[in-house]
């Protein structure tokens, strides 16, 4: 599989392991192409639903009155700020990207390593949201956590989970997530790495959610998931995704010598160009950041009506579609994602 990375091609594998399940790409893109990569992108952390219902989780399992909280990849301190209205008494942020802007006052770290020299044995939970699949060694991070935390003390994950891919035209196995994950194999981490599973909870996005709580120590247990369900996944992905690309062509392939128009100018748009290389003749493309693209980049209200859009979009496909009315082609029939998921679906499924 290819990815354009910062205008260099490279290719990466997904490789599993077959005692495991635990699956990363292989090889992982190198470092330099990914801080490029990371460097040129806008980031859209998930809306506050997400935040609160994270921190419902944590107040119902753990309890957060007077604790000391660290979330690592914290942003703009979104969940910090949501954990504070609960009672807790210390907040700490790790945060690389020093050109966010905090949205409160609360303490800052650069790395986890940092953090693990200054807080430890110090705090009470360690929160990683969407984190650990973006990193080169989860081994090594969770033994940071380990480290951070007192003794008896609450980790948080939450990240997409492999056994619900999300089948979209995008592929699932991007350049920036090198890992991939189930309940069964944070578990696996979290026994291999000094912690013990105490709830799981599955979200209405794709994604897991796994508390854990500290050992006394770290000891190597050799429980090992089965790799059944990962492999049953991939294999239920590779289909769906190619029921949906001859969707997608059923749905465009009239525009062929037509004219028409894209509604995103992201990277989308730049699969979907590649799955079917005579959208490339386009009359414009709708975006409200005319320096996402190349040409032919007009603002939504500037769209002629009568010229049929691709709405290409993902996460905001229904809105999009909305803007340009009975003109819209959308090219996913059933979306639930951050921005019109309303929570019916979710709920803490498994308790250990």
């Amino acid at each position: 599989m290819s990815f354009d990375l910062c205008d260099t091609t490279v290719v990466s594998e997904v490789t599993m392991c077959t005692t495991c399940g635990l699956t990363r790409l292989n090889p992982f893109p190198p470092e330099d192409l990914l801080t490029k990569h990371y460097a040129g992108q806008h980031r859209y952390p998930s809306e506050t639903v997400a935040y609160k219902e994270q921190a419902d989780m944590l107040e119902k399992y753990v309890g957060l009155e007077d604790a000391a909280v660290c979330d690592v990849g914290a942003y703009d301190g979104r969940l910090l700020k949501e954990l504070s209205k609960r009672g807790v008494s210390r907040l700490v942020g790790v945060e690389p990207d020093r050109t966010v802007k905090k949205k409160f006052s609360y303490v800052t770290s650069p790395t986890l390593e940092t953090a693990a020299s200054m807080y430890r044995s110090s705090m009470d939970i360690v929160t990683l949201g969407h984190v650990l699949e973006h990193l080169r060694d989860p081994l090594k991070v969770m033994e940071q956590v380990w480290y951070i935390l007192k003794p008896g003390g609450t980790v948080f994950i939450e990240v997409p989970d492999i056994i619900v891919p999300q089948v979209q035209i995008v592929p699932y196995w991007t350049p920036f997530h090198l890992w991939y994950f189930s309940q069964h194999t944070l578990e696996w981490l979290f026994e291999n790495t000094g912690f013990n599973s105490i709830a799981v909870d599955f979200t209405g996005y794709g994604s897991v959610r796994v508390i854990g709580r500290k050992f006394k120590n770290i000891v190597d247990t050799g429980f090992v998931p089965p790799p059944r369900p990962t492999l049953t996944a991939i294999a239920g992905y590779k289909l769906h995704r190619g029921y949906l690309l001859k969707d997608v062509e059923r749905s465009v392939g009239h525009l062929q010598g037509k004219t028409f128009a894209i509604f995103g100018a992201g990277d989308h748009t730049k699969w979907l160009l590649k799955e079917f290389p005579f959208l490339n003749g386009y009359d414009y493309i709708l975006d409200s950041n005319p320096a996402k693209w190349e040409d032919k980049v007009i603002p939504p209200d500037m769209h002629r009506p009568g010229v049929p859009v691709v709405i290409s979009s993902y996460d905001t496909q229904d809105e999009m579609a909305e803007m340009v009315g009975k003109d819209a082609i959308k090219l996913y029939s059933n979306v639930k994602a951050y921005d019109v998921w309303k929570g019916e679906d979710a709920g803490i499924s498994v308790q250990v």
